[in-house]
């Protein structure tokens, strides 16, 4: 685990679902080690699934990035895909420019 920034930690934990839990504050023990607050489910750590729980580690300022959401398509009554682009603030720099003349 790379601790080297100062400041806070973020944990997300991938449910056997593939949704996510948390994000968590993880409080270092170690160079190898961290806390978290108590999961919301009890992940399989059988080692007899294929899909074992995966962990999102990282500071707060870079373990997840903005996106723009482009198309989401349903799949049933509670589950859906979602495409998206990383969000990019250059994008919006002339939103409030007059159109050249």
């Amino acid at each position: 685990l790379d601790w080297s920034v100062p400041g806070v930690y973020k944990v997300v934990v991938r449910r056997l679902d593939g949704s996510a839990s948390g994000p968590y504050v993880a409080t270092r023990v170690d160079d190898y080690t961290f806390t978290i607050p108590t999961l919301d489910f009890v992940p399989n750590l059988s080692g007899n699934i294929d899909t074992p729980p995966i962990i999102q580690f990282g500071h707060e300022s870079t373990w997840a990035f903005p996106a723009l959401i482009t198309d989401v398509s349903p799949s049933g009554t509670r589950t859906c895909s979602v495409k998206a682009v990383n969000y990019d603030p250059r994008m919006y720099l002339s939103d409030d420019a007059f159109p050249p003349s």
